[in-house]
C-alpha cells in the first residue's frame, strides 16, 4: 500500500487523461483503471494515515466500516453496469434497483471521501479536526485529479 502513496502524481494525471480521449477504443479500460487506482489511493491514505495517527497518539477513527464500504464500492459499480445493460432495463424492478444502487454508490463514495479527507487533515494539523477544518481536503478529493495533484506531495511527507 505504501507504493500507491509513493506513485508520482504524473502517473494519475496520464491515466486520467487517457480515460478522457473520446475516440479511443480503450476509453472504458482507462476509465476503469483510473477509478480502481483512485479508490486504492483513498484506501491507502486512510489505512496508512490511521496507523500513522495511532503512532502519534492522536484520536483514530474506527476503520472497520470504512474497509467494508471501500470493498463494497467496486461491487456496487459493477452491479450498476450489469443492470444498466440488462435486457429488462425498462421494467420497474430494474429501475427501482438502479435507483437504490445509485443511492448506495453515492453514499459509499462520500463516505470514503470523508474518511480520507479527515485522515489527511488530522495528519496535517496533528489534532482532532472538525468538519470545517477538513472541508478543503474533502473538496480536493472530490475533484479527483486536482486532489491527487495537490494532496499527493503532502502525503509523501506525512505518511
Amino acid at each position: 500500500m505504501k507504493e500507491i502513496i509513493e506513485i508520482n502524481r504524473w502517473g494519475f494525471l496520464i491515466l486520467f487523461g487517457l480515460s478522457l480521449i473520446p475516440i479511443s477504443p480503450f476509453k472504458e479500460f482507462f476509465a476503469g483503471t483510473f477509478t480502481i487506482a483512485f479508490i486504492l489511493w483513498l484506501y491507502s491514505i486512510t489505512i496508512l494515515g490511521q496507523s500513522t495517527i495511532k503512532k502519534k497518539s492522536l484520536t483514530t477513527i474506527d476503520i472497520k466500516r470504512f474497509k467494508i464500504v471501500t470493498l463494497a464500492l467496486p461491487l456496487l459499480l459493477l452491479a450498476q453496469i450489469f443492470f444498466s445493460f440488462n435486457e429488462y432495463t425498462g421494467s420497474y424492478f430494474v429501475i427501482v434497483l438502479n435507483i437504490i444502487l445509485i443511492s448506495l454508490t453515492i453514499f459509499a463514495v462520500l463516505y470514503v471521501y470523508y474518511f480520507a479527507a479527515k485522515t489527511v487533515t488530522t495528519l496535517e494539523k496533528e489534532k482532532d479536526v472538525s468538519f470545517n477544518e477538513m472541508f478543503p481536503n474533502l473538496i480536493l478529493i472530490g475533484l479527483s485529479i486536482i486532489g491527487v495533484w495537490f494532496i499527493q506531495p503532502k502525503l509523501k511527507d506525512l505518511i
